[in-house]
């Protein structure tokens, strides 16, 4: 794939319906990564190393360019020129007990406003995207703004952290309408998504992924949610769920299905949110966040969790977001070390269900 700004290739991918960012490799479970220091950057003559090293102006032309006649989002983020990795856009040298400094940019180049709901995750989990900040925060973009969100995430350990502001338009869109066609086509989930170096080490943190058993892989996407083992339909079809009711603070039941069609296997880690608050999933009544899973090449994996209700009644917006390869290598542009098509840096969703609490 040709090295364009990532700024620029988020919104190409946009605009023909996927969640943005370049195909980069991640490090399969079965793999080793080369250990070696990722070098400190070199400071451009006249640069304060300290500024934000933002899209460059050509790109931000060619992205105008492009929303005269493809209205999209264009979304990124972006560190200091110190610490920025050469020859790359998603990735980030930060030096030890030091936080990572930089901003990620939301550009509305669509035709309307939008609600955009934002968060950060910082090894799969929701961190304040700067220290005493919400964990969540809710804004409007009209047609042709851009939000520019400072990040500040410290308390760093010496090694390879995924950094990642995901983000919904639309969140409450159709909120008491649990068929509306905003749950049932679109969970519109968006993702920007980086690699970060302490100390320019590379090794990732050891986690354990579950190993299921599964069946043959099937036509739906990487993650459905339902409250049956096998939910397929008279057709073989996977009707799609929007809609549960559980009773306050009750653990309910739920099957994760996870489908990978690829012709190698992938790691995923699986996190839920209420109202796009990160709540524990539980497997064996052990809390998970998030849940690591392996999924073997072309399997359906049916994983039973369980889900704590909250205490209050009322109606929740409920989803399941995975990442694929939790711990990949970003700065790293070698296809075949994987060997799928599918892109990393997208954030893969159920759709948005409407959770009653009585």
């Amino acid at each position: 794939m040709s090295k364009f700004s990532a700024h620029t290739l988020t919104l190409i991918v946009l605009l023909i319906g996927l969640i943005a960012c370049r195909s980069t490799p991640p490090i399969p479970t079965e793999m080793v990564a080369t250990i070696e220091v990722v070098p400190v950057s070199t400071i451009p003559p006249g640069v304060n190393g300290d500024d934000i090293k933002g899209p460059a102006p050509d790109d931000l032309e060619v992205l105008r360019q492009m929303a005269q006649e493809h209205p999209g989002l264009s979304f990124g983020i972006s560190g200091t020129y110190t610490e920025q990795v050469a020859g790359t856009h998603d990735a980030f040298r930060v030096e030890e007990n030091a936080p990572f400094v930089g901003q990620f940019r939301l550009w509305n180049a669509r035709l309307e406003a939008h609600e955009f709901v934002l968060t950060c995750l910082v090894d799969q989990v929701q961190t304040p995207c700067v220290p005493d900040g919400p964990l969540v925060r809710l804004t409007t973009l009209e047609a042709g703004k851009e939000l520019l969100l400072p990040l500040e995430i410290h308390g760093l350990a010496r090694g390879l952290h995924d950094l990642s502001v995901t983000f919904w338009q639309d969140p409450y869109a159709d909120v008491n309408d649990p068929g509306a066609d905003s749950r049932v086509f679109d969970s519109d989930t968006y993702r920007a998504r980086v690699s970060l170096f302490v100390d320019g080490n590379p090794t990732p943190p050891i986690v354990t992924f579950d190993k299921p058993n599964g069946q043959p892989s099937h036509n739906f996407s990487w993650i459905y949610v339902s409250q049956e083992y096998d939910p397929r339909d008279e057709y073989g079809g996977f009707p799609m769920v929007t809609h549960l009711e559980t009773s306050t603070n009750e653990l309910f039941d739920l099957y994760v299905h996870l489908n990978n069609k690829e012709d190698t296997g992938v790691d995923l880690a699986v996190t839920a949110f209420l109202d796009y608050q990160q709540v524990p999933i539980y497997q064996n009544d052990i809390p998970h966040t998030p849940l690591y899973i392996h999924v073997p090449a072309t399997t359906w994996q049916p994983i039973a969790v369980q889900v704590q209700a909250p205490d209050e009644p009322g109606s929740y917006e409920f989803i399941v977001v995975g990442t694929l390869f939790p711990f990949a290598r970003l700065d790293v542009e070698t296809e075949e070390h994987y060997g799928i098509d599918t892109l990393v840096n997208n954030a893969y969703s159920s759709a948005r269900i409407l959770l009653e609490v009585e």
